[in-house]
Order: structure tokens, then sequence, then C-alpha cells
């Protein structure tokens, strides 16, 4: 996957790290970062291929709920988060 403008892309790295531990909106994520959804489900993709970021699946002992939750975002590295 190529990643074109790497300005915008260290913005969305830096947007990643301020909602860490926090459930994903690819919409609202987009937005911040001035990039379609689309685009920030493959940059979240690349992140998540480099290891620098893993989503947690969202848990519920009720499997409809844990179905239409999202996941949440975290960092390997807590020293990237700060």
């Amino acid at each position: 996957m190529h990643v074109g403008d790497l300005q915008a892309f260290s913005g969305f790295l830096k947007l990643c790290a301020g909602r860490t531990a926090q459930e994903i909106s690819l919409s609202a994520l987009g937005n911040d970062a001035g990039v379609s959804h689309n685009t920030a489900r493959a940059w979240l993709s690349v992140l998540e291929t480099s290891y620098i970021i893993h989503r947690l699946p969202a848990w519920r002992t009720n499997l409809r709920k844990q179905i239409v939750k999202a996941s949440k975002l975290h960092f390997f590295d807590s020293g990237l988060v700060c």
C-alpha cells in the first residue's frame, strides 16, 4: 500500500495517538485528518501491518452487541503515544 502525502500521514498518526484506547470511528478520524474514511481505513491497515497499532475487537457477553460495537485502537509503543 502506498502513502502519498507524508505530512498528512504524520498528522494522521498523531491523531491516532490521541485516540489510543478509544473506539475507532473512521469517519471522525478521517474528517479530523482531512482524508476520506477509506483512506483512514487504508492508513490504519498500514499502521497495523507495521506493528505500530493493534485493533482490539469489542468484547461483550451479548454476541449481537459485540458485532455492532467498534474495536479499540492501541499502540504497541507507549513512547510513540507520548
